[in-house]
C-alpha cells in the first residue's frame, strides 16, 4: 500500500494508525511499514493508547486490542481511552469505568467523570464532584462545584472558595482561594485577596 490508496490517515500512537482507503468507506489500522494490520471495518477507529483503541460501528462504541479482537462489544455511546488501566465508558446517560479485560469495574452510575490520573478520578452525581481510587472506593465526598488534580493533590471549589486537599480528602494547608489551579512541576497558580502568585506543596508563597 502507498499514499496513493489513502484517503486520510492518523499519526502513530502505539505503532500503528488509524486509515482509510480511497474509495473504501471503512477505517482500519496499519503498521509502520503502510501494512495493514486491522482490517477496515469500523465507521471510526480512534488513537491505539495502552494497547487498545476505541471504534465505532453505526454510532456504537467499544474496545479493540492490537490483534483486532473486541475487548468490549460495541454497546456505549462514546468512544473509550484507557488511562492507568481504567477507560471511561457512558451508556443511557451515565459514566463509568471498565478495565483491560472490557469488564464494568466500576458501575456506570455517575452523570460525568475525568479520566484516571495518579490512581484517582473526578467522578460527578448532581452537578458534585468528588474522587474514587482504581478500585471505585470513594476517596473525597461529592460534594464539591469543580474539581482538579495534579501530582496526587486534589484542588476543590465549594461555596465560592478553593482548597487543595491531599489523597484522604483531608486539607492539605489551611489556605483558602478565590481561584486556583493544579498543581504542575512542584507549584500552583492562585489568587488570594486580589493578587495572583505561586504556591508550594506546604502552600508557602513561592513570589
Amino acid at each position: 500500500m502507498t499514499f496513493k490508496d489513502v484517503e486520510s490517515v492518523s499519526s502513530f500512537s502505539d505503532g500503528l494508525a488509524s486509515v482509510k482507503l480511497i474509495g473504501k468507506p471503512f477505517h482500519g489500522y496499519m503498521d509502520r511499514k503502510g501494512k495493514i494490520i486491522i482490517e477496515p471495518k469500523y465507521d471510526l477507529a480512534f488513537y491505539f493508547n495502552e494497547g487498545f483503541a476505541g471504534v465505532e460501528i453505526a454510532d456504537r462504541h467499544g474496545i479493540i486490542n492490537k490483534k483486532g479482537e473486541e475487548v468490549t462489544p460495541l454497546i456505549y455511546d462514546g468512544y473509550p481511552s484507557f488511562r492507568e488501566g481504567r477507560a471511561a465508558v457512558s451508556r443511557n446517560g451515565k459514566y463509568g469505568f471498565i478495565d483491560k479485560t472490557g469488564k464494568e469495574v466500576i458501575p456506570l452510575k455517575y452523570d460525568d467523570v475525568y479520566d484516571f490520573w495518579d490512581g484517582t478520578a473526578g467522578v460527578c452525581v448532581g452537578r458534585k464532584w468528588g474522587f474514587i481510587d482504581a478500585t471505585g472506593k470513594e476517596i473525597v465526598p461529592l460534594i464539591y462545584t469543580t474539581v482538579s488534580s495534579g501530582e496526587g493533590i486534589f484542588v476543590v471549589l465549594l461555596d465560592g472558595e478553593w482548597q487543595f486537599l491531599d489523597q484522604t480528602g483531608k486539607p492539605l494547608f489551611p489556605g483558602k482561594f478565590k481561584s486556583a489551579h493544579a498543581f504542575s512541576d512542584g507549584a500552583a497558580l492562585v489568587e488570594q485577596n486580589g493578587s495572583w502568585f505561586f504556591i508550594d506543596k506546604t502552600g508557602k508563597k513561592l513570589f
